[in-house]
C-alpha cells in the first residue's frame, strides 16, 4: 500500500490537487478503531491508515479538497458512486457505528434487500466499514459479508436516494489503481461543486 499510496500522491499533485492528507495513525490508534467495532480491519485499510490517517479535518470539516472520485457502475445519473474524503479513524468509527445503528433502526438498505438495487456480489448487510465521508447520503465501504463471486474486502458504493449497493473493485489496492489511472488518463473531470468524477 505504501508504494500505491506514494504514486496516488504523485498523481494528485501533477494535477495540483492538494489532499491535506493526515499524518499516518499509530498502531494504538489502529488497534482501539478495530476494539470499537469489534473487528479486525483487512490488511489494505490498515496499510492505508499507516500511510495517512485520512485527510485533515475537524469533525467532518476537512481542509482538502475531496479525493475520492465518483465512479460510473451503471448507466444514468444513479449510476454513479460516491465521491468525498478519506475519514480519519475515528471518523471511520463513528460512520460505522452510525451505519449499523440505520441498519437496525430504521428503513435504510432494509436488511431484505426490499428497494435496493445491487451491481455485482454484494447486498445489504451491516458488515460494512465506512472509510470515505462526503457532503450528501453517498459513501465508500469495505465489504466484510461478500456475496459468493465477491472478495472479502472488496470496495462498494453505499448510494441512497435512490439505494444502489454497487461494487467498485475487488480490494481497496484495486481502487487506488483506478483512481491512480483515471485521475492520470483524464476519465475523472473536476465538477463544478469542486469533486471529481466520472462523465
Amino acid at each position: 500500500m505504501q508504494e500505491l499510496f506514494a504514486r496516488f500522491q504523485d498523481g494528485l499533485a501533477a494535477l495540483s490537487i492538494d489532499p491535506k492528507f493526515a499524518p499516518p495513525a499509530t498502531e494504538r490508534k489502529l488497534r482501539a478503531a478495530e476494539k470499537a467495532l469489534g473487528l479486525e480491519f483487512p490488511v489494505s485499510l490498515r496499510g492505508f491508515y499507516l500511510c495517512a490517517n485520512g485527510q485533515r479535518g475537524e469533525e467532518f470539516d476537512y481542509q482538502g479538497e475531496p479525493v475520492v472520485p465518483r465512479v460510473r457502475f451503471a448507466p444514468g445519473w444513479e449510476g454513479l458512486s460516491a465521491w468525498g474524503w478519506f475519514a480519519s479513524l475515528s471518523q471511520l468509527v463513528e460512520l460505522t457505528e452510525y451505519f449499523r445503528e440505520a441498519m437496525e433502526e430504521t428503513e435504510c438498505y432494509a436488511l431484505d434487500d426490499e428497494g435496493v438495487v445491487c451491481h455485482g456480489p454484494a447486498k445489504a448487510h451491516r458488515n460494512y466499514l465506512l472509510f470515505t465521508d462526503a457532503e450528501d447520503p453517498l459513501t465508500l465501504a469495505l465489504d466484510l459479508q461478500p456475496e459468493p463471486g465477491g472478495a472479502f474486502g472488496q470496495v462498494v458504493t453505499l448510494n441512497e436516494q435512490p439505494n444502489h449497493i454497487a461494487v467498485l473493485a475487488p480490494s481497496l489496492e484495486a481502487f487506488f489503481e483506478t483512481m491512480i489511472e483515471g485521475y492520470g488518463n483524464g476519465r475523472f473531470a473536476k465538477q463544478e461543486i469542486g469533486h471529481w468524477s466520472e462523465e
